[in-house]
């Protein structure tokens, strides 16, 4: 074994890019490490168990199944996946009906040339616009039905979940960065979990340890947590965007310019789960998502229907954007009496009571403030890839808000850790830093 294969890496982070990082160096002859300032491994992929199985508070789903890394993990570990079906959603209308599926199909099909339209305005101007604004400029011409005015507004829960942000904030022209996978979108019926413990198999992490400065020196790298110095030859950096945002780890010298600048143009978007078990199910139990377009803006709008997955009466509440960050401002029993409120209204008074019930709120995390990053108005995908840059050959940086072609991703994140893991191989290899 060459000598230089026994350099000292040190990982920030003990989400999924850091853990396949860390797998990758070690499977290279590496001497690695993680510092994870959590009391857990897996970051942004959490698993609650209040309401009796493991269930997910944060990444919940693999994005398109064919050939993605992900599912091969899954299979590998023995992870439950369930693939979902477009025809087993339903759309409540204003008035509490359900909208019939050929009249969203066609309604899909005009709100697909409306996003084109929209981006193509975007290009024409001189500089970017939101989303929201190119939008407008055809939605008024329009003269949407009723039915369809409660479609779009389904649209805009979709930006504010899948994205995590209200279509006033998205670049128009870059919103839709994400390359999308081939194959179906699958919930995970058992969490993430089984991906996370698999992958911490013989990992060398230290938990409870918060970063603070990062010291790049003539010989190696000091890294200063609130207790303990420590000290490598190179650093793979994997913590959240909203970290890098707030300026909690200070690098000496300082990032450059460019770097900062690209951290400083991309945003955190924001998604929140409540996960609410009853003694039985008193919806429709054939739905696999249900969409409800009368509630008012402080109102959870989507539910995953558990019963139709693993058979137990549990609804998963999804709410991003703005919605989400009125909702973290509400205490968890404020929550569960509105949407109590909210069913009684569709489903009747006479309904079960929650039997336990959780919610995030990844806007106050204090180790992502947010669930993962978006292209707002002005920003592009090519400042994914200046976070991504490595400074010097001894800074590497990994996480979804590095990988361009697959951001807000749990695959992009992987992908972004092997990336890093083969970007030193090839240094210390080739280079013999």
């Amino acid at each position: 074994m060459k000598k230089t294969t026994r350099k000292k890496i040190i990982i920030i982070g003990a989400g999924i890019a850091g853990l396949a990082a860390y797998a990758r160096l070690i499977e290279y002859g590496f001497d690695a490490m993680i510092l994870e300032a959590r009391d857990r491994c897996g970051g942004r992929i959490l698993t609650d168990d209040t309401l009796g199985i493991p269930l997910s508070g944060g990444a919940a789903w693999i994005h398109g199944i064919d050939n993605n890394p992900i599912t091969m993990l899954a299979k590998r570990f023995h992870a439950n996946m369930a693939p979902v079906n477009l025809n087993k959603f339903a759309t409540f209308d204003r008035h509490g009906q359900i909208i019939s599926q050929n009249i969203i199909q066609q309604f899909n099909e005009k709100f697909e040339q409306l996003l084109k339209q929209a981006k193509k305005l975007a290009y024409d101007s001189k500089h970017d616009i939101s989303l929201a604004t190119a939008l407008s400029t055809f939605i008024e011409n329009e003269k949407l039905s009723p039915t369809e005015q409660d479609l779009f507004k389904r649209k805009l829960m979709f930006f504010e979940g899948y994205i995590g942000a209200n279509y006033e904030f998205l670049s128009a022209r870059h919103w839709d960065q994400e390359e999308i996978w081939p194959g179906d979108n699958c919930f995970l019926t058992s969490s993430y979990q089984p991906i996370i413990d698999g992958l911490l198999q013989n990992c060398l992490v230290k938990l409870n340890t918060i970063v603070t400065n990062i010291n790049t020196r003539e010989n190696d790298i000091e890294i200063v947590s609130e207790n303990t110095v420590f000290y490598a030859d190179a650093v793979i950096i994997t913590v959240p965007l909203g970290i890098l945002k707030k300026n909690f780890i200070k690098f000496n010298p300082p990032l450059p310019i460019a770097k900062e600048k690209a951290i400083e143009h991309l945003d955190m978007g924001l998604f929140n789960i409540t996960a609410i078990k009853f003694p039985t199910a008193f919806w429709q139990k054939e739905f696999q998502l249900m969409f409800f377009t009368q509630f008012d803006d402080s109102s959870i709008p989507t539910f995953l229907n558990l019963y139709h997955f693993i058979q137990q009466p549990i609804l998963l509440g999804y709410s991003g954007g703005k919605t989400a960050r009125q909702l973290e401002n509400f205490s968890d029993e404020e929550i569960i009496e509105k949407t109590m409120q909210n069913f009684k209204k569709i489903y009747g008074t006479e309904l079960p009571e929650p039997e336990s019930y959780f919610t995030t709120r990844w806007s106050s995390d204090p180790f992502s403030y947010g669930s993962y990053s978006y292209v707002p108005a002005g920003a592009s995908g090519d400042d994914y890839e200046a976070i991504a840059k490595p400074i010097a050959n001894r800074l590497f940086f990994a996480g979804e808000a590095t990988c361009s072609k697959h951001p807000a991703t749990t695959h992009g994140a992987y992908l972004s850790g092997i990336r890093e893991a083969e970007r030193i191989k090839k240094i210390f290899f080739d280079k013999h830093f």
